[in-house]
Protein backbone atom coordinates (compact mmCIF):
# COMPACT_ATOMS: atom_id res chain seq x y z
CA UNK A 1 0.00 0.00 0.00
CA UNK A 2 1.50 3.33 -1.07
CA UNK A 3 0.24 5.15 2.01
CA UNK A 4 1.78 2.58 4.34
CA UNK A 5 5.04 2.75 2.38
CA UNK A 6 5.23 6.54 2.76
CA UNK A 7 4.43 6.18 6.47
CA UNK A 8 7.29 3.71 6.83
CA UNK A 9 9.68 6.10 5.09
CA UNK A 10 8.55 8.95 7.32
CA UNK A 11 9.22 6.77 10.38
CA UNK A 12 12.77 6.29 9.15
CA UNK A 13 13.33 10.01 8.67
CA UNK A 14 12.79 10.08 4.91
CA UNK A 15 10.23 12.65 3.84
CA UNK A 16 7.54 11.40 1.50
CA UNK A 17 6.99 14.92 0.18
CA UNK A 18 9.17 16.85 -2.22
CA UNK A 19 9.07 20.31 -0.71
CA UNK A 20 12.86 20.54 -1.13
CA UNK A 21 12.35 20.89 -4.88
CA UNK A 22 10.51 24.18 -4.53
CA UNK A 23 8.79 24.10 -7.93
CA UNK A 24 7.66 20.46 -7.62
CA UNK A 25 4.81 19.45 -5.33
CA UNK A 26 3.21 16.13 -4.42
CA UNK A 27 0.06 16.98 -6.35
CA UNK A 28 1.86 17.74 -9.64
CA UNK A 29 1.07 15.42 -12.56
CA UNK A 30 3.57 14.26 -15.18
CA UNK A 31 2.52 12.96 -18.59
CA UNK A 32 5.81 12.51 -20.46
CA UNK A 33 8.35 9.66 -20.40
CA UNK A 34 11.31 10.52 -18.20
CA UNK A 35 14.90 9.36 -17.85
CA UNK A 36 16.76 10.46 -14.69
CA UNK A 37 20.50 9.89 -14.23
CA UNK A 38 22.38 10.65 -11.01
CA UNK A 39 25.29 9.37 -8.90
CA UNK A 40 25.56 8.19 -5.30
CA UNK A 41 27.77 11.13 -4.29
CA UNK A 42 25.75 13.88 -5.91
CA UNK A 43 24.17 16.17 -3.31
CA UNK A 44 20.69 15.69 -4.81
CA UNK A 45 20.56 11.90 -5.21
CA UNK A 46 17.94 11.45 -2.47
CA UNK A 47 15.71 14.06 -4.10
CA UNK A 48 16.24 12.50 -7.54
CA UNK A 49 14.97 9.15 -6.24
CA UNK A 50 11.98 10.82 -4.57
CA UNK A 51 11.23 12.73 -7.78
CA UNK A 52 11.33 9.47 -9.75
CA UNK A 53 8.70 7.95 -7.46
CA UNK A 54 6.49 11.02 -7.85
CA UNK A 55 6.80 11.15 -11.65
CA UNK A 56 6.11 7.42 -11.83
CA UNK A 57 2.65 7.88 -10.34
CA UNK A 58 1.31 9.47 -13.53
CA UNK A 59 3.94 9.40 -16.31
CA UNK A 60 3.73 6.67 -18.97
CA UNK A 61 7.27 5.60 -18.01
CA UNK A 62 10.12 6.78 -15.80
CA UNK A 63 13.53 5.14 -15.67
CA UNK A 64 16.21 6.09 -13.19
CA UNK A 65 19.91 5.23 -13.25
CA UNK A 66 22.18 5.88 -10.27
CA UNK A 67 25.84 5.31 -11.12
CA UNK A 68 28.97 5.36 -8.98
CA UNK A 69 30.31 8.90 -9.14
CA UNK A 70 30.30 12.42 -7.78
CA UNK A 71 28.37 15.55 -8.72
CA UNK A 72 27.55 15.58 -12.47
CA UNK A 73 30.06 12.80 -13.16
CA UNK A 74 28.69 9.29 -13.86
CA UNK A 75 31.67 8.40 -16.09
CA UNK A 76 35.06 8.79 -14.37
CA UNK A 77 34.67 6.05 -11.74
CA UNK A 78 34.52 3.41 -14.47
CA UNK A 79 37.27 5.10 -16.47
CA UNK A 80 39.62 5.20 -13.45
CA UNK A 81 38.59 1.90 -11.91
CA UNK A 82 37.89 3.54 -8.58
CA UNK A 83 35.69 6.03 -6.80
CA UNK A 84 37.45 7.81 -3.98
CA UNK A 85 39.22 5.03 -2.06
CA UNK A 86 36.88 2.30 -3.31
CA UNK A 87 37.67 0.04 -6.26
CA UNK A 88 35.15 0.01 -9.12
CA UNK A 89 35.03 -2.70 -11.81
CA UNK A 90 35.79 -0.91 -15.08
CA UNK A 91 34.05 -3.62 -17.10
CA UNK A 92 30.74 -2.85 -15.33
CA UNK A 93 30.40 0.56 -16.99
CA UNK A 94 27.12 1.44 -18.66
CA UNK A 95 26.99 3.07 -22.13
CA UNK A 96 25.13 6.14 -20.91
CA UNK A 97 25.61 8.20 -24.08
CA UNK A 98 24.05 5.40 -26.13
CA UNK A 99 21.15 5.23 -23.66
CA UNK A 100 20.54 8.99 -23.98
CA UNK A 101 20.42 8.73 -27.78
CA UNK A 102 18.16 5.66 -27.65
CA UNK A 103 15.80 7.39 -25.21
CA UNK A 104 15.39 10.43 -27.47
CA UNK A 105 15.05 8.25 -30.58
CA UNK A 106 12.34 6.15 -28.95
CA UNK A 107 10.24 9.07 -27.74
CA UNK A 108 10.93 11.77 -30.34
CA UNK A 109 10.81 9.66 -33.49
CA UNK A 110 10.09 6.12 -34.60
CA UNK A 111 12.65 3.74 -33.17
CA UNK A 112 13.15 -0.01 -32.99
CA UNK A 113 10.78 -1.79 -30.67
CA UNK A 114 13.75 -3.31 -28.86
CA UNK A 115 16.57 -0.97 -27.83
CA UNK A 116 18.73 0.00 -24.86
CA UNK A 117 15.89 1.91 -23.21
CA UNK A 118 13.32 -0.86 -23.44
CA UNK A 119 15.63 -3.10 -21.41
CA UNK A 120 16.00 -0.61 -18.54
CA UNK A 121 14.19 -1.32 -15.27
CA UNK A 122 12.38 1.56 -13.52
CA UNK A 123 15.39 1.78 -11.16
CA UNK A 124 18.91 0.68 -12.12
CA UNK A 125 21.38 1.35 -9.32
CA UNK A 126 25.04 0.43 -8.94
CA UNK A 127 25.87 -1.51 -5.76
CA UNK A 128 29.18 -0.18 -4.43
CA UNK A 129 31.40 -2.82 -2.88
CA UNK A 130 29.69 -5.50 -4.97
CA UNK A 131 30.39 -4.00 -8.42
CA UNK A 132 27.10 -4.90 -10.01
CA UNK A 133 23.94 -3.20 -11.17
CA UNK A 134 20.73 -3.77 -9.22
CA UNK A 135 17.41 -3.59 -11.08
CA UNK A 136 14.17 -2.94 -9.22
CA UNK A 137 10.63 -1.77 -9.87
CA UNK A 138 10.73 0.69 -6.97
CA UNK A 139 13.14 2.36 -4.59
CA UNK A 140 13.89 1.12 -2.05
CA UNK A 141 13.45 -2.31 -3.69
CA UNK A 142 10.32 -4.11 -2.55
CA UNK A 143 12.31 -6.81 -0.76
CA UNK A 144 14.49 -4.36 1.19
CA UNK A 145 13.63 -4.46 4.89
CA UNK A 146 14.31 -1.95 7.69
CA UNK A 147 17.33 -2.71 9.89
CA UNK A 148 18.15 -0.89 13.12
CA UNK A 149 21.36 -0.63 15.17
CA UNK A 150 21.12 1.21 18.46
CA UNK A 151 23.87 3.34 19.97
CA UNK A 152 25.28 1.92 23.20
CA UNK A 153 28.40 3.48 24.71
CA UNK A 154 30.97 3.20 21.92
CA UNK A 155 29.12 0.39 20.17
CA UNK A 156 26.48 -0.14 17.49
CA UNK A 157 24.26 -3.02 18.54
CA UNK A 158 21.51 -4.81 16.60
CA UNK A 159 18.08 -3.86 17.90
CA UNK A 160 17.15 -6.03 20.86
CA UNK A 161 20.72 -6.92 21.89
CA UNK A 162 21.36 -6.67 25.63
CA UNK A 163 24.10 -4.31 26.80
CA UNK A 164 25.23 -2.40 29.87
CA UNK A 165 27.22 0.33 28.09
CA UNK A 166 27.26 3.96 29.15
CA UNK A 167 24.11 5.85 28.25
CA UNK A 168 25.72 9.28 27.82
CA UNK A 169 28.58 10.52 25.63
CA UNK A 170 29.55 14.14 25.05
CA UNK A 171 31.77 16.15 22.74
CA UNK A 172 32.74 19.80 22.39
CA UNK A 173 32.08 21.31 18.96
CA UNK A 174 34.07 24.50 18.34
CA UNK A 175 33.22 26.48 15.17
CA UNK A 176 36.74 27.93 15.28
CA UNK A 177 38.17 24.41 14.84
CA UNK A 178 35.64 22.50 12.70
CA UNK A 179 35.91 18.84 11.74
CA UNK A 180 37.31 18.78 8.18
CA UNK A 181 35.24 17.42 5.33
CA UNK A 182 36.72 14.15 4.14
CA UNK A 183 34.99 12.89 1.01
CA UNK A 184 31.27 12.45 0.51
CA UNK A 185 29.02 14.62 -1.62
CA UNK A 186 31.24 17.68 -1.50
CA UNK A 187 31.20 19.88 -4.55
CA UNK A 188 32.19 23.19 -5.97
CA UNK A 189 34.39 24.36 -3.07
CA UNK A 190 37.00 25.87 -5.38
CA UNK A 191 39.70 23.64 -3.91
CA UNK A 192 41.24 21.53 -6.72
CA UNK A 193 42.89 19.21 -4.17
CA UNK A 194 39.64 18.29 -2.40
CA UNK A 195 38.65 14.67 -3.06
CA UNK A 196 35.05 13.49 -2.98
CA UNK A 197 33.23 10.19 -2.68
CA UNK A 198 33.93 7.23 -0.36
CA UNK A 199 37.22 8.16 1.31
CA UNK A 200 39.11 6.56 4.20
CA UNK A 201 38.30 8.44 7.44
CA UNK A 202 41.39 7.73 9.58
CA UNK A 203 42.52 11.37 9.52
CA UNK A 204 39.49 12.57 11.48
CA UNK A 205 38.38 9.59 13.58
CA UNK A 206 40.82 10.34 16.42
CA UNK A 207 39.52 13.88 16.94
CA UNK A 208 37.96 14.49 20.39
CA UNK A 209 35.07 16.40 18.79
CA UNK A 210 33.93 13.35 16.80
CA UNK A 211 32.17 10.42 18.51
CA UNK A 212 32.62 6.96 16.99
CA UNK A 213 30.25 4.00 17.42
CA UNK A 214 31.30 0.64 15.95
CA UNK A 215 29.50 -2.67 15.48
CA UNK A 216 30.89 -6.16 15.96
CA UNK A 217 32.21 -7.82 12.78
CA UNK A 218 29.33 -8.95 10.58
CA UNK A 219 28.83 -12.69 10.21
CA UNK A 220 26.84 -12.31 6.99
CA UNK A 221 27.00 -9.81 4.11
CA UNK A 222 24.86 -6.70 4.51
CA UNK A 223 23.44 -5.34 1.25
CA UNK A 224 22.25 -1.80 1.97
CA UNK A 225 19.70 -0.52 -0.55
CA UNK A 226 17.71 2.57 0.32
CA UNK A 227 17.78 5.58 2.62
CA UNK A 228 20.11 5.73 5.62
CA UNK A 229 19.30 7.85 8.65
CA UNK A 230 20.07 8.28 12.31
CA UNK A 231 17.69 9.20 15.12
CA UNK A 232 19.62 10.86 17.93
CA UNK A 233 18.52 12.06 21.35
CA UNK A 234 20.70 14.92 22.51
CA UNK A 235 21.06 17.90 24.80
CA UNK A 236 23.29 20.95 24.41
CA UNK A 237 24.38 24.07 26.28
CA UNK A 238 23.74 26.36 23.28
CA UNK A 239 20.48 27.39 21.56
CA UNK A 240 21.52 26.00 18.19
CA UNK A 241 24.18 23.76 16.70
CA UNK A 242 24.69 21.29 13.87
CA UNK A 243 24.60 17.51 13.94
CA UNK A 244 26.67 15.59 11.38
CA UNK A 245 26.21 11.83 11.02
CA UNK A 246 28.45 9.67 8.88
CA UNK A 247 28.22 5.92 8.16
CA UNK A 248 31.44 4.03 7.33
CA UNK A 249 32.42 0.50 6.33
CA UNK A 250 35.38 -0.78 8.41
CA UNK A 251 37.39 -3.67 6.94
CA UNK A 252 39.38 -6.22 9.01
CA UNK A 253 42.53 -4.09 8.60
CA UNK A 254 40.79 -1.11 10.21
CA UNK A 255 40.24 0.96 7.04
CA UNK A 256 37.11 3.02 7.67
CA UNK A 257 35.63 4.07 4.31
CA UNK A 258 32.78 6.57 4.08
CA UNK A 259 29.43 5.19 2.93
CA UNK A 260 27.23 8.30 3.29
CA UNK A 261 27.04 11.51 5.33
CA UNK A 262 24.15 13.71 6.42
CA UNK A 263 23.58 16.86 8.45
CA UNK A 264 20.91 18.74 10.35
CA UNK A 265 20.92 22.27 11.75
CA UNK A 266 19.21 21.57 15.04
CA UNK A 267 16.88 24.56 14.99
CA UNK A 268 15.19 22.74 12.07
CA UNK A 269 14.73 19.41 13.90
CA UNK A 270 10.93 19.79 13.56
CA UNK A 271 11.11 20.86 9.89
CA UNK A 272 12.45 23.74 7.85
CA UNK A 273 9.20 25.68 8.17
CA UNK A 274 9.24 25.50 11.98
CA UNK A 275 12.66 26.57 13.34
CA UNK A 276 12.82 26.33 17.14
CA UNK A 277 15.90 27.05 19.27
CA UNK A 278 16.95 24.63 22.01
CA UNK A 279 16.77 25.11 25.77
CA UNK A 280 19.92 24.30 27.79
CA UNK A 281 20.16 20.70 29.00
CA UNK A 282 16.74 19.73 27.65
CA UNK A 283 16.76 16.45 25.67
CA UNK A 284 15.60 16.63 22.05
CA UNK A 285 15.04 14.05 19.35
CA UNK A 286 16.61 14.77 15.96
CA UNK A 287 16.63 12.69 12.78
CA UNK A 288 19.51 13.13 10.34
CA UNK A 289 19.18 11.79 6.80
CA UNK A 290 22.39 10.46 5.30
CA UNK A 291 21.10 10.11 1.74
CA UNK A 292 20.37 6.87 -0.08
CA UNK A 293 22.93 4.27 -1.10
CA UNK A 294 23.36 0.78 -2.54
CA UNK A 295 26.40 -0.77 -0.83
CA UNK A 296 27.52 -4.27 0.15
CA UNK A 297 29.29 -4.67 3.51
CA UNK A 298 31.30 -7.89 3.49
CA UNK A 299 31.32 -10.49 6.30
CA UNK A 300 34.05 -9.64 8.79
CA UNK A 301 33.59 -5.91 8.19
CA UNK A 302 32.02 -3.62 10.78
CA UNK A 303 29.60 -0.71 10.57
CA UNK A 304 30.71 2.57 12.12
CA UNK A 305 28.73 5.73 12.86
CA UNK A 306 30.33 9.16 13.36
CA UNK A 307 28.60 11.96 15.25
CA UNK A 308 30.10 15.45 15.05
CA UNK A 309 29.05 19.10 14.98
CA UNK A 310 30.67 20.19 11.71
CA UNK A 311 31.96 19.10 8.31
CA UNK A 312 33.86 22.02 6.82
CA UNK A 313 34.10 23.26 4.08
CA UNK A 314 31.29 21.08 2.67
CA UNK A 315 28.92 22.68 5.18
CA UNK A 316 29.00 26.22 6.50
CA UNK A 317 29.84 26.43 10.19
CA UNK A 318 27.15 27.09 12.78
CA UNK A 319 28.36 29.75 15.21
CA UNK A 320 26.03 28.11 17.79
CA UNK A 321 24.69 31.39 19.18
CA UNK A 322 21.15 30.97 17.87
CA UNK A 323 21.13 34.19 15.84
CA UNK A 324 20.87 34.81 12.12
CA UNK A 325 23.28 32.23 10.63
CA UNK A 326 24.18 34.65 7.82
CA UNK A 327 25.26 37.38 10.23
CA UNK A 328 26.66 35.69 13.32
CA UNK A 329 30.41 36.22 13.68
CA UNK A 330 31.24 35.11 17.24
CA UNK A 331 32.13 31.42 17.50
CA UNK A 332 30.54 29.80 20.56
CA UNK A 333 31.78 26.28 21.44
CA UNK A 334 28.93 23.84 22.05
CA UNK A 335 28.90 20.96 24.54
CA UNK A 336 26.65 18.30 23.00
CA UNK A 337 25.57 15.17 24.87
CA UNK A 338 24.18 12.08 23.14
CA UNK A 339 21.61 10.10 25.16
CA UNK A 340 21.32 6.31 24.70
CA UNK A 341 18.99 4.97 27.41
CA UNK A 342 15.89 2.80 26.80
CA UNK A 343 13.86 6.02 27.05
CA UNK A 344 16.17 7.80 24.56
CA UNK A 345 16.97 5.06 22.01
CA UNK A 346 19.43 6.75 19.65
CA UNK A 347 19.79 4.51 16.60
CA UNK A 348 21.10 4.00 13.07
CA UNK A 349 18.42 3.03 10.54
CA UNK A 350 18.78 1.66 7.02
CA UNK A 351 17.18 -0.67 4.46
CA UNK A 352 18.85 -3.96 3.54
CA UNK A 353 18.22 -6.65 0.92
CA UNK A 354 18.07 -10.33 1.82
CA UNK A 355 21.11 -12.43 0.90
Amino acid sequence: DATDFETMLDAFGVAGGLDVWGDVADEDLFAVPTLLVDTWYDQAVQSTLALARLIGKTAPSVQTIVAPGTHCDPYSAFAAGRLGDLAVDQSAGMALDDIYVAFMARHLRSAPEKDLVSDLAPFTTFVLGENRWLESADWPPADAVPRVWRLAGERLLPAGAADESAILRSFRSDPADPVPTLGGAACCTGDPDMRNGPLEQKLIEARPDLLVFTSDPLTDPLRIAGPVSGTVYLSADVPDSDLILRLTDVDPDGRSVLVQEGALRLRYRDGFTAPVLMQPRRVYQATVRMRDIAWRVEPGHRLRLHIAGSSFPRLSRNMNGGGDPHRETEAVPAQITIHMSPETPSALRLFALPD
